[in-house]
């Protein structure tokens, strides 16, 4: 199976709105691992690691989601060879 890991920024209107427990359990439903934070600017930065076919889905389903109110830059990262959890985990 082929991992793939991406890391998200997300800007916009996306703290207090749920969003972090929205990736979290959209993530763990996956079957995908990693971890997700508020950051000061008002942003939320996550990095996702699973099945390729998982992550692409992933990404695809909050881009969806979240749509009309905010802008999402991804950027793909070098995979690990062990499991870690999404500052909220996923």
């Amino acid at each position: 199976m082929a991992l793939k890991r991406f890391y998200l920024r997300v800007y916009g209107y996306v703290q207090g709105v749920g969003f972090r427990h929205f990736a979290l359990r959209l993530a763990k439903s996956m079957g995908i691992s990693g971890w997700v934070r508020n950051l000061n600017d008002g942003s939320v930065e996550l990095e996702a690691e699973g099945p390729k076919e998982s992550i692409e889905n992933f990404v695809n389903r909050v881009s969806a989601f979240y749509s009309k109110s905010f802008r999402l830059t991804v950027t793909t990262v070098p995979c690990t060879t062990h499991s870690f959890f999404l500052g909220k985990q996923l």
